[in-house]
């Protein structure tokens, strides 16, 4: 596994994790909270990040997401603009520790 300089989870090389996504399971033709973008219906968000939060592969998802310019849809139980946002933060973080550095 490696680190991304986006996040500070381990991000898998592969995505053999996807098999065990709770979302793998759920999505139908007809159904799918995890891409409610662009219409941003926020009870279809709401429950896919429900869904999230039982998953177990959430952090290889999570860290997966933040790790790539992933941005629509619900991923790792974050939204795109939660994506963007944690991104922001993890640079500016990072840009402050080579500051001080």
């Amino acid at each position: 596994m490696t680190i991304s300089h986006t996040t500070d989870l381990d991000v898998p090389e592969d995505t053999a994790w996807a098999a065990d996504a709770v979302c793998a399971h759920v999505v139908r033709p007809d159904y799918d909270p995890w891409y409610a973008h662009p219409y941003r219906d926020d009870d279809l968000v709401a429950e896919a990040k429900a869904f999230c939060a039982a998953c177990p592969v959430l952090n290889p998802c999570r860290a997966w997401a933040l790790s790539r310019p992933q941005e629509q849809g619900v991923w790792g139980g974050m939204t795109e603009d939660e994506r963007t946002q944690h991104r922001k933060a993890v640079h500016r973080r990072n840009s402050r520790r080579k500051v001080s550095a």
